[in-house]
C-alpha cells in the first residue's frame, strides 16, 4: 500500500523557524509519501481544523496530525473588502480561504490590535469559544471517520484548563495539567458527550508534558514555545505509542537527540 501523505497543522509552536518541532520528528521517524505542513503563526482552532479537512480532500491516503491551541484565541472571517484592505496592513494579514479569494480569516493569536481588543473587551466569551471549539473538534473527528482518514489530535497545552494569556506569563500549575475545568461547569457544554473528544487526548499537551518532566517550556523571549528537545521527548514518549500502531517506523528517535540537544543549547543561550 502507498505510504500516506502526512498533513500537519498547528500554530507557532509547530510553525517554528528556530528549531525542529514535533512535526519534524514525526516526518523523520515514520514512512510518509509526502509532507504537507499547513501550520501558521497566530491562527485559532477554526481555521486550523477547517484547512486540514480541506487539504485532506485533495490528496490520496492522508494522515492528519493537528495540534489544537488555547481557546482565548479566535479567527475572524472577514468579507468586507475595505476592512480586508485595512487588516492587511496589520502585523497579521488576512489568510485567504483560497488562492483566488479576496476574503479570509484574520487570526492574530495572543496579539490584540485595536479591532480585536475592542471586541474582546466588550463581546468576547471564553465559554462560547470553548463550546464552539468543542463542536469543531467533533466535526473534524466525524469527517475523518466518514472518509476513513487516519488522524491524531494533539494539544499545545492543557487547553481545556488554561488560556494562552496566562501561559505567556509563565502561569501553569500541576493541577491544571489533567483538568477540564473550562468544560466543566460551562452551561453551553452541558449535556455534551465529552468522552467522544477527550478520551483519546493527552490532556497536558506538549507544554504540560514539559512541566511534568521538569523540562523548559517557557522562555522570556519566546514565551510558551518549548524547544526542540521537548518536542522530541514528547514524540518519543507520548505520541510514538499511538503512531506505532498506525504507521511504519523508519528511524529510531534516539538518533535525533544530538541535533535536538544542539538546538536546545542554542535556546538556553538566547
Amino acid at each position: 500500500m502507498k505510504s500516506p501523505t502526512l498533513i500537519v497543522h498547528g500554530t507557532s509552536i509547530t510553525d517554528s523557524t528556530h528549531w525542529p518541532t514535533w512535526a519534524t520528528w514525526i516526518h523523520r521517524g515514520y514512512a510518509f509519501d509526502n509532507l504537507i505542513d499547513l501550520s501558521q503563526k497566530g491562527i485559532g482552532n477554526e481555521i486550523l481544523l477547517s484547512q486540514s479537512i480541506k487539504k485532506a480532500y485533495t490528496v490520496e491516503n492522508p494522515f492528519l496530525v493537528v495540534q489544537l491551541t488555547c481557546f482565548d484565541k479566535w479567527d475572524w472571517y472577514v468579507e468586507n473588502n475595505h476592512l480586508v484592505t485595512e487588516l492587511d496592513k496589520e502585523k497579521h494579514k488576512v489568510i485567504r480561504v483560497s488562492q483566488d479569494s479576496e476574503h479570509g480569516y484574520w487570526s492574530t493569536g495572543s496579539h490584540f490590535p485595536l479591532y480585536k481588543s475592542e471586541y474582546r473587551e466588550k463581546y468576547f466569551s471564553l465559554k462560547h469559544s470553548v463550546f464552539s471549539a468543542f463542536q469543531q473538534i467533533q466535526w473534524f473527528k466525524l469527517l475523518c471517520a466518514q472518509n476513513s482518514w487516519q488522524y491524531q489530535i494533539l494539544l499545545e497545552s492543557p487547553v481545556f484548563a488554561v488560556i494562552e494569556e496566562d501561559l505567556n506569563q509563565a502561569k501553569l500549575d500541576v493541577e491544571d495539567l489533567h483538568s477540564t475545568r473550562l468544560l466543566d461547569g460551562n452551561e453551553l457544554c452541558s449535556g455534551l458527550d465529552t468522552s467522544y473528544v477527550l478520551d483519546d487526548l493527552y490532556l497536558p499537551g506538549i507544554i504540560g508534558y514539559a512541566k511534568l518532566n521538569n523540562l523548559q517550556w517557557y522562555h522570556p523571549r519566546f514565551k510558551c514555545h518549548p524547544g526542540s528537545l521537548v518536542h522530541l521527548e514528547f514524540v518519543k514518549n507520548i505520541l510514538a505509542e499511538k503512531l506505532d500502531k498506525q504507521l511504519t517506523r523508519k528511524s529510531d528517535f534516539n538518533d535525533f537527540y544530538r541535533e535536538a540537544d544542539k538546538y536546545q543549547s542554542m535556546l538556553e543561550t538566547l
